[in-house]
Protein backbone atom coordinates (compact mmCIF):
# COMPACT_ATOMS: atom_id res chain seq x y z
CA UNK A 1 0.00 0.00 0.00
CA UNK A 2 3.09 2.30 0.27
CA UNK A 3 4.60 1.63 -2.45
CA UNK A 4 1.14 3.37 -4.57
CA UNK A 5 2.01 6.21 -2.66
CA UNK A 6 5.44 7.43 -2.84
CA UNK A 7 7.68 7.41 -5.16
CA UNK A 8 10.80 7.86 -2.88
CA UNK A 9 9.17 4.19 -1.18
CA UNK A 10 8.50 2.29 -4.63
CA UNK A 11 12.68 3.45 -4.98
CA UNK A 12 13.39 1.63 -2.15
CA UNK A 13 11.07 -1.37 -2.72
CA UNK A 14 12.64 -1.35 -6.44
CA UNK A 15 16.02 -1.37 -4.67
CA UNK A 16 15.16 -4.41 -2.64
CA UNK A 17 13.66 -6.71 -5.35
CA UNK A 18 16.89 -5.73 -7.43
CA UNK A 19 19.08 -6.50 -4.63
CA UNK A 20 16.70 -10.03 -3.34
CA UNK A 21 17.33 -10.82 -7.52
CA UNK A 22 21.29 -10.41 -7.03
CA UNK A 23 20.99 -12.84 -4.11
CA UNK A 24 18.95 -15.12 -6.11
CA UNK A 25 21.58 -15.13 -8.90
CA UNK A 26 24.58 -15.98 -5.97
CA UNK A 27 22.55 -18.99 -4.94
CA UNK A 28 22.18 -19.86 -8.65
CA UNK A 29 17.92 -19.41 -8.31
CA UNK A 30 17.57 -18.16 -11.85
CA UNK A 31 13.59 -17.99 -11.93
CA UNK A 32 13.56 -16.51 -8.64
CA UNK A 33 16.19 -14.23 -9.72
CA UNK A 34 14.29 -13.07 -12.54
CA UNK A 35 11.01 -12.65 -10.96
CA UNK A 36 12.34 -10.59 -8.19
CA UNK A 37 14.82 -8.30 -10.91
CA UNK A 38 12.00 -7.80 -13.26
CA UNK A 39 9.56 -7.02 -10.99
CA UNK A 40 11.82 -4.44 -9.74
CA UNK A 41 12.43 -3.32 -13.87
CA UNK A 42 8.28 -2.93 -13.76
CA UNK A 43 8.06 -0.60 -11.02
CA UNK A 44 10.88 1.77 -11.65
CA UNK A 45 9.56 1.94 -15.36
CA UNK A 46 6.35 2.69 -13.65
CA UNK A 47 7.67 5.69 -12.10
CA UNK A 48 9.66 6.86 -14.39
CA UNK A 49 8.99 7.34 -17.73
CA UNK A 50 10.41 4.40 -19.37
CA UNK A 51 13.28 4.50 -17.16
CA UNK A 52 14.59 7.86 -17.42
CA UNK A 53 13.83 9.32 -13.74
CA UNK A 54 16.54 6.67 -12.36
CA UNK A 55 18.60 5.78 -15.82
CA UNK A 56 21.81 4.04 -13.36
CA UNK A 57 19.31 2.14 -11.65
CA UNK A 58 17.37 0.65 -14.27
CA UNK A 59 20.44 -0.15 -16.27
CA UNK A 60 21.76 -2.10 -12.91
CA UNK A 61 18.25 -4.19 -13.02
CA UNK A 62 18.64 -4.67 -17.20
CA UNK A 63 22.02 -5.85 -16.85
CA UNK A 64 21.56 -8.09 -14.42
CA UNK A 65 18.43 -9.52 -15.97
CA UNK A 66 20.27 -9.94 -18.89
CA UNK A 67 22.93 -12.07 -16.77
CA UNK A 68 20.19 -14.34 -15.68
CA UNK A 69 19.09 -14.96 -19.38
CA UNK A 70 22.76 -15.78 -20.25
CA UNK A 71 22.97 -18.14 -17.28
CA UNK A 72 20.14 -20.49 -17.98
CA UNK A 73 19.95 -23.48 -19.92
CA UNK A 74 19.51 -23.16 -22.75
CA UNK A 75 20.76 -19.37 -22.49
CA UNK A 76 18.28 -16.75 -24.10
CA UNK A 77 21.32 -15.02 -25.99
CA UNK A 78 19.04 -13.12 -27.76
CA UNK A 79 16.89 -11.64 -24.92
CA UNK A 80 19.83 -10.93 -23.06
CA UNK A 81 21.60 -8.96 -25.81
CA UNK A 82 18.45 -6.47 -26.03
CA UNK A 83 18.24 -6.00 -22.20
CA UNK A 84 21.87 -5.27 -22.39
CA UNK A 85 21.47 -2.76 -25.22
CA UNK A 86 18.42 -1.05 -23.21
CA UNK A 87 21.20 -0.78 -20.19
CA UNK A 88 23.52 0.57 -22.52
CA UNK A 89 21.33 3.31 -23.81
CA UNK A 90 20.68 4.27 -20.31
CA UNK A 91 23.89 4.31 -18.60
CA UNK A 92 25.50 7.56 -18.37
CA UNK A 93 28.42 6.07 -15.50
CA UNK A 94 31.74 4.99 -17.48
CA UNK A 95 32.20 2.27 -15.30
CA UNK A 96 28.52 0.57 -15.67
CA UNK A 97 28.79 1.69 -19.52
CA UNK A 98 32.28 -0.47 -19.72
CA UNK A 99 30.82 -3.58 -17.47
CA UNK A 100 27.73 -4.02 -19.86
CA UNK A 101 30.06 -3.65 -23.08
CA UNK A 102 31.93 -6.26 -22.12
CA UNK A 103 29.07 -8.22 -21.19
CA UNK A 104 27.60 -7.46 -24.43
CA UNK A 105 30.40 -8.92 -26.42
CA UNK A 106 30.44 -12.14 -24.00
CA UNK A 107 27.10 -12.26 -25.86
CA UNK A 108 27.61 -11.59 -29.03
CA UNK A 109 31.02 -14.31 -29.16
CA UNK A 110 28.28 -16.59 -28.12
CA UNK A 111 26.43 -15.71 -30.95
CA UNK A 112 29.25 -15.71 -33.42
CA UNK A 113 29.55 -12.34 -34.20
CA UNK A 114 33.18 -11.84 -33.43
CA UNK A 115 33.44 -8.83 -35.23
CA UNK A 116 30.72 -6.44 -33.12
CA UNK A 117 32.50 -8.06 -30.00
CA UNK A 118 35.55 -7.11 -30.76
CA UNK A 119 34.42 -3.53 -30.83
CA UNK A 120 32.29 -3.41 -27.62
CA UNK A 121 35.43 -4.96 -26.08
CA UNK A 122 37.77 -1.76 -27.68
CA UNK A 123 34.47 0.27 -26.64
CA UNK A 124 35.17 -1.17 -22.72
CA UNK A 125 38.82 -1.20 -22.86
CA UNK A 126 38.66 2.74 -23.66
CA UNK A 127 35.91 3.52 -21.49
CA UNK A 128 38.07 1.80 -18.52
CA UNK A 129 41.29 3.46 -19.52
CA UNK A 130 39.23 7.07 -19.24
CA UNK A 131 38.20 5.69 -15.62
CA UNK A 132 41.19 4.61 -14.02
CA UNK A 133 43.36 6.71 -15.98
CA UNK A 134 46.94 6.49 -14.98
CA UNK A 135 46.11 3.36 -12.98
CA UNK A 136 46.34 0.76 -16.24
CA UNK A 137 46.58 -2.17 -13.63
CA UNK A 138 43.25 -2.59 -12.60
CA UNK A 139 41.35 -5.94 -12.99
CA UNK A 140 38.52 -5.04 -14.79
CA UNK A 141 41.28 -3.91 -17.60
CA UNK A 142 42.76 -7.95 -17.11
CA UNK A 143 39.09 -8.87 -17.35
CA UNK A 144 39.05 -6.96 -20.93
CA UNK A 145 42.12 -8.24 -21.96
CA UNK A 146 41.69 -11.83 -21.30
CA UNK A 147 37.96 -11.58 -23.15
CA UNK A 148 40.48 -9.89 -26.23
CA UNK A 149 42.73 -13.16 -25.92
CA UNK A 150 39.67 -15.45 -25.76
CA UNK A 151 38.46 -13.74 -29.07
CA UNK A 152 42.03 -13.54 -30.96
CA UNK A 153 42.32 -17.11 -29.40
CA UNK A 154 38.78 -18.53 -31.33
CA UNK A 155 40.35 -16.51 -34.43
CA UNK A 156 43.41 -18.41 -34.37
CA UNK A 157 44.86 -15.26 -34.42
CA UNK A 158 47.55 -16.34 -31.89
CA UNK A 159 50.07 -13.68 -31.61
CA UNK A 160 47.23 -11.81 -30.47
CA UNK A 161 46.15 -13.55 -28.69
CA UNK A 162 49.60 -14.28 -26.43
CA UNK A 163 49.72 -10.62 -26.06
CA UNK A 164 46.25 -9.93 -24.58
CA UNK A 165 46.74 -12.70 -22.22
CA UNK A 166 50.00 -11.94 -21.51
CA UNK A 167 48.74 -8.26 -20.54
CA UNK A 168 45.97 -10.03 -18.32
CA UNK A 169 48.64 -12.21 -16.43
CA UNK A 170 50.99 -8.59 -15.83
CA UNK A 171 47.93 -6.83 -14.45
CA UNK A 172 46.73 -10.28 -12.15
CA UNK A 173 50.18 -10.07 -10.75
CA UNK A 174 50.53 -7.52 -10.03
CA UNK A 175 46.86 -7.26 -8.49
CA UNK A 176 46.72 -9.86 -6.90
Amino acid sequence: ELNRRDNEVKGGVADTLHELGVLEVKKHQLDSAASFLQQSLDMRRSFGDNCDANNADCAATLHQLAAVHVARKPPSLEKAKALLQEALGLSRQIGQRAATLKQLARVTIRQGSLDRAESYLEQALELYLELYGDNKLHINIAAVKFQQGALALQREQLEDAWLHFSECLRIRRHVY
